[in-house]
């Protein structure tokens, strides 16, 4: 998780170098941020060996970053407390609803 802010906060703009961020600051060209996502969001991880006709074809997880040596994510996985990388995913529309009786709010 510390990775990833990380990740985002030297790809944002800051004011003391003039609203830029530290990358064109650096090597005077724009940063490509379209691989910035949504800290936990919902994502559909292709399964390896093909599923039955019944099977679902895949399975759902939590993003929580990018893994830079392999180009790939790290996926947590709720149901076995797991993180693998993976590289096969969907992103998906849906939100992660609160807990009931919760502002939705992430209490550290």
């Amino acid at each position: 998780m510390m990775r990833y802010a990380v990740y985002v906060w030297n790809r944002t703009q800051k004011t003391a170098i003039g609203m830029a961020t530290a990358y064109k600051k650096w090597f005077g060209i724009e940063l490509d941020i379209t691989n910035l996502h949504i800290f936990g969001s919902i994502v559909y991880v292709k399964r390896e060996k093909e599923p039955g006709k019944l099977e679902p074809q895949a399975q759902e997880g939590r993003w929580i970053g990018l893994e830079p040596e392999s180009n790939g994510h790290y996926i947590y996985w709720p149901t076995r407390h797991t993180v693998t990388t993976e590289r096969n995913i969907v992103f998906s529309d849906r939100q992660i609803q609160p807990v009931e009786g919760t502002s939705g709010c992430l209490k550290i």
